[in-house]
């Protein structure tokens, strides 16, 4: 599952889109450049944290493990891990491939 600028959810197939899209991609695209040329015009800062944008992203990686898991999972947004289910703290990532690591 994965959120887009294009203000609609993309899914696997075994899953039903839940939102409609709003606006087309096109002016999302538009919105999020004008934004970016008048950031660094004025040296403010985004509307959007980076925060925001990797909240949303776990939001959706928590429920699709949720929906994976066929159960309600408990997110601690301290630890960054689910409470009451190790195999869904399993999903959350997965080996690399040689050479890579973090």
């Amino acid at each position: 599952m994965e959120t887009g600028d294009a203000t609609k959810i993309e899914c696997s197939d075994n899953i039903k889109p839940l939102l409609r899209p709003t606006e087309s991609a096109s002016l999302a695209l538009e919105n999020h450049m004008n934004e970016l040329v008048r950031c660094i015009k004025t040296r403010q800062p985004t509307s959007a944290s980076a925060a925001a944008a990797a909240n949303s992203h776990v939001t959706c990686h928590a429920a699709f493990i949720a929906y994976q898991r066929g159960k309600r999972l408990t997110w601690d947004t301290t630890k960054h891990e689910f409470t009451n289910d190790e195999v869904a703290n399993h999903m959350r990532s997965r080996a690399l491939r040689e050479p890579w690591r973090i």
